[in-house]
């Protein structure tokens, strides 16, 4: 019961994996945009960056980690290299919610189907303005 009533703080870098299609861990919620299913990653490095590891497209949405309200640069690299720089605010609780994360090209069949699927990688960088 003392874990309960004084719980750990969350970890600053992790990996989550997921087949859902809109998942949560540790305060960041993804909304993948995909055509089958199929696995995705989230890796959190820390308040500075993260990668998301998949096919399609997707939003993710910070654990509280700002100042609420403050101007921040995202910069995300998608899954083909192409990289594009956006100005957002954190929102009143401190979150940043991206621009769309491009991943790549949908895979044409679920993952499980036992057909090779391609995956790409995303990086996405948050730095205040």
């Amino acid at each position: 019961m003392a874990v309960f009533a004084a719980p750990p703080p969350a970890p600053t870098a992790f990996t989550y994996t997921s087949a859902d299609d809109d998942f949560a861990a540790f305060g960041y919620e993804v909304s993948m945009l995909r055509a089958v299913a199929e696995l995705a990653t989230l890796v959190v490095d820390g308040p500075e960056s993260f990668t998301l590891d998949g096919s399609g497209e997707a939003e993710v949405t910070t654990a509280p980690l700002y100042v609420p309200g403050a101007p921040h640069s995202v910069a995300i690299e998608d899954g083909q290299g192409v990289a594009t720089e956006y100005g957002v605010f954190a929102d009143a609780n401190g979150r940043i919610t991206t621009p769309l994360v491009v991943l790549g090209p949908d895979n044409p069949y679920q993952q499980y189907q036992g057909a090779p699927s391609t995956f790409y990688t995303a990086t996405v960088s948050i730095a205040p303005l």
